[in-house]
């Protein structure tokens, strides 16, 4: 789950949809706080196209 709220907030909201932690991950703001551009909070908060996919795959590799 990617938010840009934060991650443990998340997860408590949408509890009931919490697989585990080898099946769900949450990604989310994480109050590094300064003025970034888009790409810049992307970066600081991992959660750039790149960082989603490999959190996808690793969560995937979980998968029995």
């Amino acid at each position: 789950m990617v938010s840009h709220t934060g991650a443990d907030v998340m997860a408590g909201v949408l509890r009931r949809l919490d697989l585990g932690p080898q099946r769900t991950a949450f990604i989310g703001y994480q109050n590094h706080g300064g003025t970034l551009n888009l790409e810049g909070l992307q970066k600081v908060y991992s959660q750039t196209p790149e960082d989603i996919a490999d959190m996808a795959k690793h969560m995937m590799s979980n998968i029995n």
